[in-house]
């Protein structure tokens, strides 16, 4: 997904003038900002944005501390306990309630910014999703959302008289007929490794046939029809990957080097698209089988409980900065009003997530 500069700088210094942070004197602060960008090319945009608010704002100093998805939330964890979390961090919607419930978020200074911001700024849908489970306040300050799907090359499917597939069998006969594994090309790239896209990836497929983790009263469904379906489904379609654990950078340079013309995978790969392939002959679809889902994650930035004390003059300049970041949040209100209905979405999980990190 792409991440507009001015939306990320914007509630950067959202969240670090509001709330204040480490201050080692009177004219000098120094905050932390953890992020799961460890891509090379995603830290040095970042770096360039901190490099521009420390210019604007002599006196404040930005530490990125970037930490890799898979071992994310228990780096929260471990940090919380030490006494050392940073003061903003970037959090999805469903962890940002695991966050609050262990009291790590300042409620207060989350909303003074979006107060700031002005709520007109966001989607109805968005705000909702960020909502503490109280609804009395917000988890953080939306910044971006994306939403998985397959991707796939027009061209490849046109020579091969393929369609785009629609549902979970067409999917499979062309990843079948797609799959030439003695020319190490295949007919998809998906997720097997034991890792979160993987778990992403199967979730969207799981909804796809209305199998779940928990039904209505919160009780365990795992072992089901439905479920069983779903996993058997998704081995079959392994089967014509690349061989290996195939994770986030092994299913995209596949993709984006023709070693596989399909790939599931979520609108993060568009900057690679736009930037090293063809725009214009990438399609993107879901599958359905009883019905259409979609897995998504709205991304937050939060303010942890360890930033304390500055509240000072600067909300007139927040706002200013800000004012392009939320019209930007309305690009993932499809994933927003999914999410808040809760139907067919990412948010269906989030109680077995709660359970599994802690």
């Amino acid at each position: 997904m792409i991440k507009s500069k001015i939306v990320l700088l914007s509630a950067l210094v959202s969240c670090t003038l509001i709330s204040g942070c480490k201050e080692e004197n009177k004219n000098n602060v120094s905050i932390e900002f953890m992020h799961s960008s460890v891509e090379q090319e995603r830290q040095a945009v970042i770096s360039k944005l901190i490099a521009r608010f420390e210019k604007e704002n002599p006196g404040i100093t930005v530490k990125q501390v970037p930490v890799e998805e898979d071992a994310y939330n228990t780096k929260v964890i471990t940090l919380s306990r030490s006494g050392s979390l940073p003061e903003v961090i970037e959090t999805s919607h469903d962890y940002a309630k695991v966050m609050d419930k262990e009291q790590l978020i300042d409620r207060q200074a989350v909303a003074t910014v979006i107060s700031n911001v002005g709520e007109g700024a966001f989607y109805d849908g968005v705000l909702r999703i960020v909502r503490t489970e109280d609804g009395s306040a917000w988890t953080g300050v939306p910044v971006s959302a994306w939403i998985g799907g397959i991707w796939y090359r027009k061209d490849v499917l046109a020579k091969a008289g393929l369609e785009e597939p629609k549902n979970w069998q067409q999917l499979l006969d062309v990843a079948q007929k797609l799959n030439d594994p003695a020319n190490k090309k295949y007919g998809i790239a998906l997720p097997t490794a034991e890792s979160v896209l993987t778990e992403q990836s199967f979730s969207q497929f799981a909804l796809s046939n209305q199998a779940n983790v928990f039904n209505a009263e919160g009780k365990i469904t795992l072992d089901t029809p439905e479920m069983m379906q779903a996993l058997t489904y998704y081995r079959n379609l392994a089967a014509n990957t690349m061989p290996g654990s195939n994770d986030i950078m092994e299913v995209k340079d596949a993709f984006m080097n023709g070693t596989a013309p399909m790939a599931i995978y979520s609108t993060y790969i568009l900057p690679a698209v736009i930037k090293e392939g063809d725009p214009k002959n990438v399609g993107f679809v879901v599958p359905t089988e009883k019905n259409s889902a979609v897995y998504g994650m709205l991304t937050s930035l939060t303010i942890t409980g360890r930033a304390k004390g500055r509240r000072d003059g600067s909300s007139r300049k927040i706002c200013h900065l800000y004012g392009a970041g939320g019209q930007h949040c309305r690009l993932g209100d499809d994933v927003a009003r999914r999410g808040a209905a809760g139907e067919q979405s990412g948010g269906d999980y989030r109680h077995l997530e709660r359970q599994r990190r802690y």
